[in-house]
């Protein structure tokens, strides 16, 4: 059985921008919730979303029945901007710079292509294509927002995590479940997500289980104008636009407020050894030796820190003695590996609870993460209430 949720974020700490409600969804386990009943908060990574029909029909009942846990999906914010572009998007450009390049490249005047005194890229698709062009190069990128919620970015798992830990007190306050048996597990973004949840909530979780989870922030996701990164593709009339997700962070302009700073890249940064601190959580980590957007030796490095602070953690690099058509089925980033595979390999030698009943909720548990010039602070309270600060260091 699911249910659809919804609730209103906590606010935008770093840029300011107003949000919207955060929608999540609660699979229960068909038998009922009893006193034994845990959590797991399943996150999806880029270009999937927890309404989607793998999370909803597949992936979340399973989780639920066979390991009497609800079973949480959210649609964190950001989570639309690497869906496939379509009719819920705008397609934004540098008018007058778009122009120009088309008139000095291809000799085509604004002229030839405004319609009703606008601007219309099927007209000019059509003349491009007539031409015999048919790929334009990246100075000609169109920048595509969600129309639904033109406030979202790409906060690169800072507000993302935050949703996570906003549904999990709303999951608390509304649901009787077993605190002892509080789980995340997520792939690639859905995994950094899961691992950012463990930095913001040490006392919180009782495993963590990442699927190629990042380790830091992707420059080339935060700043869209300046850093070229693999391109989408929009195509009209038979010519193929470059395409990418707008974005309002910039690493070249210090004096913009929404310049994305060193304290920005810290608190995402899963490095930080100094943020590392005391957890209660069990770490479940797989990852591809080949991995070429995450490198393995990120992995091997933060393995290794956590291990100096003495937190257990289970850590397998897969390579290709471990291929095996079924639970990991190659060594890109991924590896294309079976969700339910993972999970069943975990639960298999743990048994997902904790010793200890009490969360960073009843603790009252506060963080300060020293970013250099800022200071993040985490906040938390026995009425399942979590507040974020974002201030200047001392």
């Amino acid at each position: 059985m699911e249910k659809k949720c919804s609730l209103t974020p906590h606010a935008d700490v770093e840029l300011g921008f107003e949000r919207k409600p955060i929608e999540y969804f609660v699979t229960s386990p068909d038998n009922g919730i009893n006193d034994d009943t845990g959590l797991i908060l399943v996150i999806p990574g880029f270009g999937d979303r927890a309404d989607g029909e793998y999370q909803k029909d597949k992936l979340r009942p399973y989780l639920a029945n066979k390991y009497n846990c609800l079973a949480v999906g959210v649609n964190y914010f950001g989570a639309q901007l690497f869906a496939l572009p379509g009719s819920e998007t705008d397609y934004q450009l540098d008018v007058n710079a778009f122009q120009t390049a088309i008139n000095d490249m291809f000799g085509v005047t604004p002229q030839e292509y405004t319609v009703n005194n606008s601007f219309d890229l099927s007209v000019l698709s059509g003349i491009l294509a007539a031409r015999g062009i048919r790929k334009l190069g990246t100075e000609f990128r169109l920048f595509y927002r969600n129309r639904n919620d033109i406030n979202e970015y790409q906060s690169f798992g800072f507000l993302p995590a935050i949703d996570h830990l906003y549904v999990l007190r709303d999951v608390l306050k509304n649901y009787e479940v077993n605190r002892k048996k509080l789980i995340a597990f997520g792939t690639s973004y859905g995994g950094y997500i899961s691992l950012l949840l463990g930095k913001f909530a040490p006392k919180t979780f009782s495993v963590l289980i990442d699927n190629s989870g990042f380790i830091k922030t992707m420059i080339e996701n935060i700043d869209t104008i300046h850093v070229l990164r693999k391109l989408d593709c929009l195509k009209l009339n038979g010519v193929e636009y470059p395409l990418v997700n707008h974005n309002p962070w910039t690493i070249i302009d210090d004096s913009s407020p929404y310049y994305f700073s060193d304290s920005h890249r810290c608190i995402r940064n899963l490095l930080a050894n100094e943020h590392i601190g005391i957890t209660l959580s069990r770490y479940y980590i797989f990852h591809s030796i080949e991995d070429t957007i995450v490198p393995i030796k990120e992995k091997d490095t933060f393995c290794a820190m956590l291990r100096e602070r003495g937190i257990e953690v289970n850590y397998r690099p897969v390579n290709s003695n471990d291929i095996d058509g079924k639970l990991f089925k190659n060594l890109n980033h991924g590896m294309d590996a079976s969700l339910r595979g993972i999970f069943d390999l975990v639960a298999s030698s743990d048994n997902l609870s904790k010793k200890e009943l009490l969360t960073d909720f009843d603790e009252e548990s506060i963080y300060r993460f020293n970013c250099g010039e800022k200071t993040y602070i985490f906040s938390y309270d026995r009425n399942y209430n979590i507040k974020v600060d974002l201030t200047d260091t001392e």
